[in-house]
């Protein structure tokens, strides 16, 4: 077992290299460098995997993505392969350790996906020594969305600020000339990946009945050909609607969150947003569903910056959350500064530390 003189082995999954890693990763391993730490990409296909003291799950669904995960027979290996190294760490007095990012996978899942999806994550579940959640009520939903997780012992370590990691956006009117948004308009972001989740169709309809003639909706991200269709179709030729669709680098999405007035996010059910914390490490303020850690998002950080809606959004309560909404200052959020990635990064570490002590 590791000591605080020998490093800490963390096989990490999701994989890829440190500068690969999401974002959140990156910044959550900052501490985990020798002579601490030495953190290893894990692959559910590799044919060689190194010993470890801990096994560090972020995303379970994973499974599901990547090279062959939409094909079952792949899937359910990945799945097998996930467990067998769980279940190997354990037996040699390791740890499995599970980030409760979010309490259901952000993909649908269906047919033999919904099937392998409920036995494979329960026995992760059954492996799983420590659960780690970035707020309280994130932890608490969790536990109560996956009844398996009840008894496993639970920490919360927040969701550092994003603020050290990606660029400075440029000055507003710089940002809205490179993407040739209007300068006079109060603009509306929903920004990133954009998934069914995410209820970006609903979203546009209802901009749509509750826009003022100064205000539009810009929507920016990658997207699948189907969910893209339904978009192009809520949005309809109405000017006030913007679609740029495409992934971001970290330089775009600056420069993206520098043009935006306001972040708009309406999933239905949301544990945990990075999106959330992006905004408001880059200056920008968010209008969002009163559940998972946004109420406590709203108490750390205020009003100002805070806006929450009790889900389903509606226009008439989309029409009350603009008018309130102050336009960002092109200033982060000060209150993140409690966040700090490294301070944060240093006390899961210490965590592991913790419990693979012995005795």
């Amino acid at each position: 077992m590791p000591t605080k003189t020998s490093p800490l082995r963390v096989l990490a999954w999701p994989s890829g290299s440190q500068q690969e890693l999401n974002p959140y990763v990156r910044l959550m391993y900052s501490a985990f460098v020798p002579p601490a730490a030495i953190v290893t990409a894990f692959q559910p296909l590799q044919l060689y995997i190194p010993p470890a003291d801990v096994f560090h799950v972020h995303w379970p669904e994973g499974i599901f993505n990547g090279r062959m995960g939409g094909i079952a027979p792949f899937a359910a290996l990945k799945a097998l392969r996930v467990l067998m190294v769980s279940r190997r760490i354990r037996r040699h007095g390791g740890l499995v350790a599970l980030t409760a990012h979010n309490a259901v996978p952000h993909m649908h899942l269906s047919g033999w996906r919904h099937a392998l999806w409920q036995k494979y994550h329960t026995r992760l579940l059954r492996e799983t020594g420590l659960l780690v959640g970035l707020s309280e009520g994130g932890l608490a939903a969790f536990r109560d969305m996956n009844p398996a997780a009840a008894s496993i012992p639970g920490c919360v370590i927040p969701h550092p600020h994003y603020k050290t990691i990606y660029p400075v956006p440029p000055p507003r009117n710089v940002a809205r000339q490179r993407l040739g948004l209007p300068a006079d308009r109060l603009v509306v972001g929903m920004i990133g990946s954009m998934r069914p989740s995410k209820q970006i169709g609903a979203a546009i309809r209802l901009f749509r009945q509750a826009a003022a003639a100064h205000e539009m909706l810009f929507v920016a991200g990658s997207c699948e050909d189907d969910l893209w269709n339904e978009l192009t179709q809520a949005a309809g030729d109405d000017q006030s609607v913007r679609l740029q669709r495409g992934s971001l680098s970290e330089q775009e999405l600056a420069t993206v969150f520098g043009a935006i007035d306001v972040c708009l996010l309406n999933q239905g059910t949301i544990l945990n947003s990075g999106t959330a914390l992006l905004a408001l490490s880059l200056g920008v303020p968010i209008i969002a569903p009163a559940a998972g850690a946004l109420p406590e998002l709203k108490e750390f950080c205020g009003e100002s910056w805070v806006s929450l809606f009790a889900p389903p959004l509606t226009s008439t309560v989309l029409r009350q959350l603009l008018d309130n909404t102050q336009r960002g200052n092109e200033r982060p959020c000060s209150a993140l500064d409690r966040l700090a990635p490294d301070r944060l990064s240093a006390e899961l570490l210490d965590r592991f530390y913790q419990l693979l002590a012995p005795g």
